[in-house]
């Protein structure tokens, strides 16, 4: 586990470091984390529960084509750094409040795809809401996994609130939550910093950033280079800037900033980079906003093929095994 001294113990010198002391990973993909070890077996758990969360993506696609789903919104692309959180945070002791794309973390913590089939489908044994909810707005009682509302953001301030009865009732846990790059235009992401900084709360925030707000891209979004930038300002907030697709990076920067928040150190924003692999959603086509070029250089990006590459480098798998 690592020490108290931050996510600057995982950055080699020759990463950028800030003046008030956040770390910045090169969001491009270069490995300048100081990677833990993990077994093979680790390893290969991870890879299936990346894998498992694609698969029941694609199964609610074709539900959506037979017409017995009537929403979807996927997670391809953001699968490595949420399967990260997933075993990272502890299921059933931390609490989470995820955005729509989360699909691969609750997978981690422990729906099953029969617990995903029945939210997509509004069945009444769902139990996220009992058919209630929209798909792909999860939760679940028994994993503390809050239940989400459509706008973006709202998450924020709910999650913020529970840091704060945390704190006060001097709990050993931690919160997870969770956005789109997009999100962070709104009112909601700099009022959840502020307040999280200001006491030092035990709140961990993912910003999942694919480039697109829907088909808006990140530099019509931002009044900065990134989201790491424009939250330079939050004392007592840790930074950190990485690429969500290296499994290994993602795993080294949430354990450390689990471990401050463990600690009392405070909250820590972490920018993941990850390639949007489909539309925003099953309603919408990003041919019409996105160059093919763009979309086959993203194909490329795929965190799923890294892992596999990883695996097969290090002799942990052969393509058959995989």
């Amino acid at each position: 586990m690592p020490s108290s001294e931050g996510l600057l113990s995982f950055v080699s010198a020759g990463s950028k470091s800030k003046s008030n002391g956040s770390s910045r990973v090169d969001k491009n993909g270069a490995n300048d984390v100081h990677k833990i070890t993990l077994t093979r077996s680790e390893l290969l758990e991870a890879y299936h529960e990346m894998v498992r969360a694609r698969y029941v993506d694609a199964k609610t696609i074709v539900l959506y084509k037979q017409n017995k789903c009537h929403f979807q919104i996927g997670v391809a692309g953001h699968e490595a750094v949420q399967v990260a959180a997933g075993k990272t945070f502890r299921a059933r002791k931390d609490w989470f409040y995820p955005y729509y794309r989360d699909m691969a973390l609750c997978a981690t913590l422990g729906m099953t795809d029969r617990e995903f089939m029945l939210n997509a489908m509004n069945k009444a044994a769902d139990p996220n809401s009992h058919g209630r909810q929209m798909p792909m707005h999860y939760g679940h009682k028994e994993l503390r996994i809050v239940n989400q509302s459509s706008p973006t953001g709202t998450q924020l301030l709910q999650a913020t609130g529970c840091g704060l009865a945390i704190k006060r009732q001097k709990l050993d846990e931690v919160v997870y939550v969770s956005l789109g790059e997009g999100t962070c235009s709104q009112g909601d992401f700099h009022e959840a910093l502020n307040w999280c900084a200001r006491e030092k709360l035990p709140v961990i925030i993912l910003v999942q950033n694919n480039k697109y707000a829907i088909s808006v891209p990140v530099h019509e979004q931002l009044a900065g280079s990134s989201v790491y930038e424009i939250a330079s300002g939050y004392e007592n907030l840790e930074r950190a800037e990485i690429d969500g697709t290296d499994y290994l990076a993602s795993v080294s920067i949430m354990r450390a900033a689990h471990n401050r928040a463990l600690e009392g150190a405070g909250p820590t924003l972490i920018e993941a980079h990850v390639p949007r692999l489909q539309s925003h959603s099953i309603s919408d086509n990003h041919l019409k906003y996105r160059s093919q070029g763009d979309i086959d250089q993203e194909q490329l990006r795929c965190p799923i093929l890294r892992m596999e590459q990883y695996l097969i480098s290090e002799k942990h798998a052969n393509t058959k095994d995989l």
